[in-house]
């Protein structure tokens, strides 16, 4: 005779956290602060935390330790600035976000994280930000924070001072005091001579 085996089927539900009643959105409505995850067997920190269980294989679904993350990191890549945004968001654009490692000389998140990208310079525009631009994370004022991701911004830390890169949370209301630096435009003659033939069309 003949054993046939049928290799058993299983599925394992992964815990994901969503919506406003998660724990990191929460903790940045509450208290300003971005929550990750770390994993104590493989050292992975998730950021946010929008986990359960570490997802890496060997790990076996350990379960994750609620950490609370540095304000500050960098660019992931290069982020695009929307000039023309949808009829939706017209009145948002120009406008820019990108993927951020949180972290610092003793925590460093191995997930990136989007963050809305702003600048104290006035009007965003390309070449403020490249890959691997330090930054610093930016909350709105307590009493204005609605647990939506929109509750945090991320700026260059160069355009920060001394004093506002060492405050931690780091509020809107904070970048109210930084005058914007007018742009230093410079018309050559080799670039008037360019300008023309492109108005006169």
């Amino acid at each position: 005779e003949k054993v046939i085996i049928h290799p058993r089927l299983f599925g394992v539900t992964q815990m994901v956290t969503a919506g406003e009643q998660s724990r990191w959105m929460l903790a940045l409505k509450e208290r300003a602060v971005i929550l990750g995850g770390q994993c104590n067997m493989c050292g992975q920190i998730y950021a946010p935390l929008y986990l359960e269980f570490c997802s890496n294989p060997t790990c076996r679904f350990n379960s994750l330790v609620p950490l609370e993350l540095p304000d500050t990191g960098v660019l992931a890549a290069k982020p695009v600035v929307t000039l023309f945004a949808p009829a939706s968001m017209n009145n948002e654009a120009p406008f820019c976000h990108g993927q951020v490692y949180l972290g610092n000389d003793q925590i460093q998140a191995t997930t990136a994280m989007m963050f809305w990208l702003e600048t104290t310079t006035g009007v965003i525009h390309s070449g403020i930000y490249d890959h691997h631009t330090p930054v610093k994370l930016v909350f709105k004022d307590d009493g204005a924070r609605q647990g939506l991701i929109t509750d945090v911004m991320a700026v260059p830390q160069a355009e920060l001072t001394a004093e506002l890169l060492a405050k931690s949370p780091l509020y809107f209301s904070d970048l109210q005091k930084i005058e914007p630096v007018a742009p230093i435009c410079i018309y050559t003659d080799e670039a008037k001579a360019q300008l023309k033939p492109i108005l006169e069309r």
